[in-house]
């Protein structure tokens, strides 16, 4: 898919959220576009575009996660549940992740692989609500090790 389609994609999605979202009182909750200059990118390559969607769910929260590069796009949803329970993925990178809320703004993530940890992150969004932030070390889905992969949102909706 065309980047202009995955973008149109995202954007109607968030219109279509908009209510559900600002009618929310969590800060985490919102539509948030990366914003390469903030971000220092180790885990990989940077993605030439990247939006997530983070919008309540029974129980937690769900991210849709959309990133695009060079020729494709590809999207993921992640479970986060407030119960610390693990949750499988859904999308092109199979894990579980455990969610822990550490504040009102911020929580740590686990990312857990056949079984074993092998990442985390810490979510957390900025005082005035227009940034969101994930810092995180680990070993990315092949193997490769990686530190301090910070990646910065701003609030879109």
């Amino acid at each position: 898919m065309h980047r202009r389609g995955v973008l149109v994609i995202v954007t109607l999605a968030a219109i279509a959220l908009r209510g559900r979202v600002t009618a929310q009182s969590d800060p985490l909750l919102g539509v948030w576009e990366m914003n390469h200059a903030k971000s220092s990118v180790t885990r990989g390559t940077a993605p030439r575009g990247e939006m997530v969607v983070i919008v309540g769910e029974p129980g937690g929260l769900k991210s849709t996660l959309v990133m695009i590069n060079e020729g494709n796009g590809r999207a993921e949803v992640h479970h986060y549940s407030f119960d610390g329970n693990p949750l499988p993925t859904e999308g092109g990178d199979p894990r579980h992740l455990t969610f822990k809320r550490t504040g009102p703004r911020s929580a740590d993530i686990d990312v857990i692989r056949s079984g074993q940890l092998t990442a985390t992150r810490r979510m957390e969004v900025s005082s005035d609500g227009k940034t969101l932030s994930f810092t995180g070390t680990g070993k990315s889905a092949n193997g490769t090790p990686y530190s301090n992969d910070l990646r910065v949102y701003e609030k879109k909706y």
